[in-house]
């Protein structure tokens, strides 16, 4: 669980969840999903981006239990990389 929700997620996504916002990995996972992510919150607000239509970076912040802070340092880099408009 994580921004105060239980989740569904796929287990392609716990390394992700895990390096990002600090989500326990359950039992079991085979150690292929677990490979630490070079940057887990460009990668988990850029996919974020992708599959809304326009938000705040208080929605992407609530979404991950973020801080605001947090979310705008990252979503601004995404957008000086040219990855997010």
């Amino acid at each position: 669980s994580f921004a105060g929700q239980s989740w569904w997620v796929a287990v392609e996504d716990i390394g992700r969840l895990r390096d990002g916002v600090g989500v326990a990995v359950p039992v079991g996972v085979p150690m292929a999903f677990l490979e630490p992510i070079v940057d887990p919150l460009g990668e988990l607000l850029s996919r974020y981006a992708r599959t809304r239509g326009p938000f705040t970076t208080a929605d992407a912040a609530t979404r991950f239990g973020l801080g605001l802070r947090v979310a705008a340092d990252v979503l601004g880099r995404l957008a000086a990389d040219g990855k997010l408009v």
